[in-house]
């Protein structure tokens, strides 16, 4: 597991992308990859949720946006919002259109720049296990 110090990389090499969600499973989430046709996006305030209102209608001609499901994140309040486009997308212009929808920034920042240092797909949420009735 991750340690607190990352040392010059920052959290953003594969091997501390693998750890985190290695993690995550220990403390009892899923982790939720991303896909070339899907949009991760936590709406995590409510000006995120009135920019994804907002930007949804317009962007979804463009893209042929469908959203497929909208959950609790693992923060109270907080929505991760599963929505599926028309064609595959690179991981750039994922990370671009989910911040337009109300992603946060640094999210999309730090995907670009893990990207950039060799993860594949740093597209995921952390989602709290359902618990069967």
């Amino acid at each position: 597991m991750k340690n607190d110090n990352q040392g010059s990389s920052g959290g953003l090499t594969i091997e501390d992308f693998e750890d985190d969600a290695i993690d995550a499973e220990l403390r009892g989430f899923e982790v939720v990859p991303g896909t070339p046709t899907t949009l991760l996006i936590d709406l995590d305030t409510s000006e995120a949720k009135e920019r994804f209102r907002t930007y949804f209608p317009r962007i979804q001609r463009h893209y042929g946006l469908t959203v497929v499901s909208r959950l609790p994140s693992k923060t109270p309040g907080h929505e991760h919002v599963t929505v599926s486009t028309d064609r595959p997308l690179a991981v750039p212009e994922r990370l671009l259109l989910a911040t337009c929808l109300g992603g946060d920034p640094m999210v999309a920042v730090m995907g670009l720049r893990r990207f950039e240092n060799g993860v594949e797909n740093p597209c995921r949420f952390f989602r709290p296990k359902r618990v069967s009735p």
